[in-house]
């Protein structure tokens, strides 16, 4: 008889053990894609903050393998690039057009 009650607490901590390292996994299943949501989130809109995150296999677990904090153009840096692109590519039509 008392074995049978140790073997029965053994075995209900067991499934309290595996219960509790399922619902770990759950939670960094949800803690990773609520980082992925939370990447948009703009603090500081002159610099960016570039993640990549690579999953490990046969897990669920996601290693971050690299971060990059980096300046970014402003807008209207942008706009004379394009626009200096546009006026190069109608000199070539010019050009083209003329032989």
């Amino acid at each position: 008889m008392v074995k049978g009650r140790i073997y029965g607490v053994i075995l209900s901590l067991l499934l309290f053990n595996v219960q509790f390292l399922l619902s770990q996994n759950q939670e960094e299943k949800g803690s990773v894609n609520r980082l992925r949501n939370n990447i948009s989130e703009v603090v500081r809109p002159e610099y960016v903050l570039h993640i990549k995150l690579k999953k490990r296999p046969n897990s669920n677990k996601v290693v971050i393998t690299s971060m990059t904090y980096e300046s970014r153009q402003p807008n209207i840096f942008k706009l004379l690039i394009a626009q200096k692109e546009r006026i190069a590519a109608l000199e070539k039509k010019e050009k083209k057009n003329r032989k």
